[in-house]
């Protein structure tokens, strides 16, 4: 697993950038279905940092990008 982030200086406020990266495990599948633990990452955590999430199944493993405001998050 690869975590990186940053803070995205050009958006007003100031924006929190993360993504989580999977690699080197057994070949990865988009759901036919969202689960419980997918529609959680997706919504409520985007709903709770008042930003987007975004999921990517790619073959080599799943991708989330979570992108949040600096200002005016809840918490």
């Amino acid at each position: 697993v690869l975590v990186t982030w940053l803070l995205d200086h050009t958006t007003e406020p100031e924006s929190l950038l993360l993504r989580w990266e999977e690699r080197g495990g057994p070949p990865v599948e988009a759901p036919k279905r969202r689960g419980f633990g997918t529609r959680l990452i997706e919504r409520s955590l985007a709903s709770d940092l008042e930003g987007e999430v975004k999921m990517t199944f790619n073959p080599q493993g799943l991708v989330c990008t979570i992108s949040a405001p600096m200002e005016g998050a809840s918490g």
